[in-house]
């Protein structure tokens, strides 16, 4: 096997990404010249029968993958794929890798027949069943137990402190999610670590314990331990413990996600988005961040009566880079954090993306780190709110389950930023806005807002201001799209410690140095007047935030517009009534039209067409582009 070949060439594992690009006739060729190839389904593959001058490749090798595991056809000898390991493994670790995956075999293939019973009861008595099935409708249970037996996914035990994401890793392998719930029961944990460091036999599992780190060893409590919680607080491929050794569930995965990135934000042309969105783009600069960054300004326009940008845009044009989108109607409410998801749907509909990870940042994030996160299509990652949805009873879990009853299965208690697959956010954009909208239409009226939901005594979560973040979590619910939780940004004053490779300092709330000055981002001109230079004693975090301030006004300086004070005022925004009579002038002059934008849940898919709000589909809940749902 390949597996066997490459860890007798010291310290090398079988690269399973590889196949994808070996698996090709005309690279095959290239080891085994003047072979014709033929197309098998078969795991050990690609293989040369030179008895047959045959060169035996897979028929498709998406649906029925190569593994390291596979044997070659007799007389056939496989070409594979070996890359250095960082840990290399001896034969008891291999040993006990091999006895985890056979308890794992042994509990789907108990769980594979119990959901098949399930399912045929809900067929004959046509009830609901609550079986498990992947997103093309086949059994989770029958998908995990054959992946299990053809050997593409193996168990590994992380390092005290280290993540599964880097456990799998150093195997050329990539941490498998779905696999937590399979893992997160008391045979598999004891079968990976069947003795403590001292020779002492584990034999139960804490189960009053939850966590992204779990389920895994509690080296200091000399303890296995289940996550209780796993739909609230799911495990992660991301989550670590200072006292965690973990289970980690590393599958062999075909790349479908080129790691491009491109960074968004929206703002409003205002003297206090000014200085953001300026220092936005040196600081992505700073750090070497891969990709563009984008200024998504929301300018000209009254959605949906009106939803045509303007034509021109503002001052920074030439300095920011920078896509128009149309502003939401103020008249109809005075909510400006609806440009947000309005100008994201606008800017991935009308303009073609090239690149496939879009990182959603807010402009008060600065970049002090370069993102590394290369997700794949359906599993983002974002931030951990400063919330839960744990207790049904709170206000934040009441929110959701009345605007997605019936819907959405659970609720990630997600932040900025987040980091996503591009076709994933151009699914989520249009029902972020609905959801929204939904929330807000309930400020007034008959179905107005519990006090609760918008009283700091109750909740920190106060609906009227955070509706756009709650539209964005019953968004990716809506769609079943699970959010992985990563530690993203550290925010100056909560948090006093620089962690290693955080990308982002996310500076929303006041500061105070240890001399007792004050800063916040609202206060007058903000980007120019800050602490400096920084007193000794101040924490670390907050001294990180002020030198990227500092550093960023050396750089960039003032523009001549906050030079030569043109702004009514720091929140006023830029000469509203006189750019809007020239974005009418231009408009009614030009011949070009702009892409138009397609909000409504229509029944297809379409390519945008710029026509108005379509009314007949009011309620984000009719969904049925994506096949699911219908309203009754």
């Amino acid at each position: 096997s390949c597996s066997h070949v490459c860890t007798s060439h010291d310290a090398r594992v079988c690269a399973r990404d590889w196949f994808l690009f070996i698996d090709v006739c005309s690279v095959a060729q290239k080891a085994f010249p003047n072979l014709r190839c033929s197309e098998v389904s078969q795991a050990g593959v690609p293989a040369a029968v030179e008895e047959r001058a045959e060169l035996r490749i897979s028929h498709d090798s998406k649906a029925d993958p190569p593994t390291c595991e596979a044997e070659p056809p007799p007389h056939g000898v496989r070409l594979c794929a070996c890359v250095p390991a960082a840990n290399k493994r001896d034969i008891v670790t291999t040993l006990g890798e091999t006895a985890v995956s056979d308890v794992v075999k042994k509990v789907l293939e108990e769980l594979d027949a119990s959901d098949r019973l399930e399912l045929s009861r809900a067929k004959l008595s046509g009830a609901t069943h609550q079986v498990p099935v992947e997103a093309d409708g086949a059994q989770l249970s029958t998908r995990l137990l054959t992946d299990v037996s053809a050997g593409r996914v193996s168990f590994f035990k992380s390092q005290v402190t280290e993540t599964c994401e880097a456990t799998c890793k150093t195997q050329a392998l990539k941490c498998s999610p779905r696999w937590f719930g399979v893992v997160n029961r008391c045979e598999v944990l004891m079968a990976a670590f069947p003795q403590a460091p001292d020779g002492t036999y584990l034999k139960t599992c804490g189960s009053q314990f939850y966590g992204h780190d779990l389920p895994g060893y509690q080296t200091e409590m000399n303890q296995l331990l289940l996550n209780n919680d796993i739909e609230n607080f799911p495990s992660t491929c991301g989550g670590r413990g200072d006292f965690t050794r973990r289970l980690c569930p590393c599958a062999y995965k075909y790349p479908n996600t080129r790691v491009t990135y491109h960074t968004v934000f929206n703002v409003q042309s205002k003297q206090y988005f000014e200085w953001q969105s300026r220092y936005s783009v040196f600081w992505h600069k700073q750090v070497g961040q891969a990709g563009p960054i984008t200024r998504l300004l929301s300018m000209g326009g009254k959605w949906p009566t009106d939803p045509t940008p303007h034509p021109t845009g503002d001052h920074l044009m030439a300095e920011v880079p920078t896509h128009i989108a149309p502003q939401y109607d103020y008249s109809i409410d005075q909510y400006v954090a609806y440009n947000k998801p309005l100008s994201i749907a606008h800017w991935l509909q009308t303009t073609k993306v090239k690149e496939d990870i879009i990182i959603v940042a807010d402009p008060d994030c600065a970049y002090i780190n370069k993102v590394d996160y290369p997700v794949e299509e359906g599993a983002p990652i974002a931030t951990q709110g400063y919330y839960s949805f744990k207790s049904k009873t709170s206000v934040e879990w009441q929110i959701a389950e009345h605007y997605c009853k019936g819907i959405c299965k659970h609720f990630d208690p997600i932040a900025v930023p987040v980091i996503i697959h591009r076709n994933d956010l151009l699914r989520i954009a249009p029902l972020w806005l609905k959801y929204t909208e939904d929330i807000r239409r309930d400020r007034e009226g008959p179905n107005k807002w519990p006090i609760e939901w918008n009283d700091n005594r109750f909740t920190v979560n106060r609906i009227e201001w955070v509706a756009e973040m709650f539209g964005y979590v019953l968004a990716a619910a809506h769609l079943d799209l699970r959010h992985e939780m990563v530690d993203l940004q550290l925010i100056p004053s909560v948090h006093k410690r620089l962690t290693n490779a955080v990308p982002f300092l996310h500076y929303h709330v006041r500061i105070e140095t240890s001399d007792h000055k004050f800063w916040n981002k609202g206060d007058d001109h903000a980007g120019q007047r800050f602490p400096w230079p920084v007193k000794e004693g101040t924490d670390p975090v907050t001294t990180r935030l002020l030198t990227a301030l500092h550093e960023a006004y050396q750089a960039v300086g003032d523009t001549d517009r906050t030079k030569n004070n043109r702004w009514a005022n720091y929140f006023s925004e830029w000469d509203n009534a006189k750019h809007e009579t020239s974005r009418r002038r231009l408009l009614s002059s030009s011949s070009s039209s702009s892409s138009p934008l397609n909000i409504s849940s229509a029944t297809t898919h379409v390519s945008p067409s710029f026509t108005s709000w379509n009314r007949a589909h009011e309620h984000p809940r009719v969904n049925n582009s994506y096949g699911r749902e219908t309203l009754v």
